[in-house]
């Protein structure tokens, strides 16, 4: 019988548990053994392991993999890699993060990754013998796995639940509330913000598996509940640390969407916006439609607000709602958006977009004839053009304000 044949038949007994598993291919292969879940939060490893590197150290230690680990894995394309193949995978040691040479491989229900496992390769490189024996070995986890998956699923639906019904003012006794966070078992945070993005394509459950990676392996919020509804992906966040304030989450914010975004043509796009920081759990569904403000906004004004996340950081935008309700029982339209748009008619020119341009580079002569293409002394010649015409007075920043938000609210009225 050969080496590899007899090895698989040790696979062939009744494991009873994981860590069976687990000791299991670590004395076959020599090595450390480490398994993960498809979040990369600590599932289990192998015992009585003499050497080891920082990396798992600090895994064991948190029992999540930590995020400068997993980010850089991300950014290097490893982990796309081993989601989207059955066979191991050998990484190279990447030594500024702690990270020694792995062979990993990913367990996989179909398309579905269900978890991972990494072994270490400290004084024995595996050979072609150990990587068919790791394939055996992930088939083997397999079906623990997926034991494992629905335990935690049936947690998870019953979360998404109550986080649903708590957005949506379910509960009217802060009582309910926290008694609903107690069945659970879940702490109150202290700080909270809603944060929702939003994807271009439905969500798939393996774009719900790589967003909760990376926020699991943040290390400025924790996810303490998470929501998703066909396009949006709502959380429930708490910072982790005092210095994470109200100034430092837009950030935060920009750097899930940047991570989450495609840069390649037709790639997933994704909006994402936050609440302001909340310290009553009881204004969760006020912090739920801050959030969903922003992107709601962000959907409509991409060139206004391309870099705003935090609701607060919206402006006058915050009350677009309001003069949008109050216009629409207006009847008298804007005398010089409806002058310039019969002229432009009439005339084939083109002063209406140029006023609007004009005012949303606040008047800087320089940006606006970039962005409409001509040259500053074509700008000045127009914008002379449009004050004869409407007796507009660009020096008065009343005026200036009304027309601004009157394109705004045009354009949320689709006109």
């Amino acid at each position: 019988m050969s080496d590899y044949n007899s090895k698989k038949n040790e696979f062939k007994v009744a494991f009873s548990n994981l860590q069976e598993v687990v000791d299991k291919i670590s004395e076959l292969l020599h090595c450390p053994v480490t398994l993960e879940d498809e979040t990369h939060r600590l599932i289990t490893y192998s015992k009585h392991d003499i050497h080891t590197d920082p990396a798992r150290l600090e895994t064991i230690i948190s029992r999540q993999v930590p995020f400068k680990v997993t980010q850089r894995l991300w950014k290097q394309g490893i982990i796309q890699k081993l989601n989207e193949s059955n066979q191991p995978l050998r990484i190279k040691a990447i030594e500024d993060i702690g990270l020694g040479n792995r062979v990993a491989i990913s367990i996989r229900q179909k398309d579905d990754v269900l978890g991972y496992i990494w072994v270490i390769e400290m004084e024995n490189t595996i050979d072609q013998v150990g990587f068919d024996l790791l394939t055996v070995a992930a088939e083997t986890l397999r079906m623990f796995l997926i034991k494992h998956r629905l335990q935690q699923r049936k947690e998870t639906e019953g979360q998404q639940r109550f986080f649903w019904r708590l957005l949506n003012n379910s509960y009217q006794k802060r009582e309910d509330i926290i008694e609903g966070f107690n069945k659970l078992q879940v702490k109150i945070p202290e700080r909270f913000a809603i944060a929702s993005f939003r994807f271009s394509t439905r969500i798939t459950s393996r774009q719900e598996q790589q967003f909760i990676t990376y926020l699991h392996a943040n290390q400025d919020l924790e996810m303490v509940f998470y929501h998703i509804d066909q396009y949006d992906f709502t959380l429930l966040l708490s910072p982790k640390h005092p210095r994470i304030t109200l100034q430092k989450l837009p950030d935060i914010i920009e750097d899930i969407v940047t991570s989450l975004s495609g840069k390649e043509k037709g790639a997933i796009q994704v909006i994402g916006g936050c609440s302001q920081l909340y310290t009553q759990i009881e204004r969760i569904d006020k912090a739920y439609r801050e959030a969903l403000t922003v992107i709601d906004l962000k959907e409509t004004y991409a060139g206004e607000l391309t870099s705003t996340y935090g609701y607060w950081e919206l402006g006058v935008f915050k009350y677009l709602d309001i003069m949008i309700e109050r216009k629409a029982e207006d009847s008298i339209d804007c005398f010089p958006i409806s002058f310039l748009t019969e002229y432009d008619e009439k005339n084939q020119t083109n002063l209406l977009e140029t006023l609007e341009v004009f005012l949303n580079m606040d008047g800087n002569v320089n940006e606006a004839s970039k962005e409409l293409h001509v040259h500053p002394n074509t700008l000045n010649y127009r914008m002379k053009r449009i004050v004869e015409l409407t007796g507009i007075k660009l020096k008065d920043p009343k005026l200036k304000l009304d027309l601004y938000l009157e394109f705004k609210i045009r354009r949320w009225m689709g006109k």
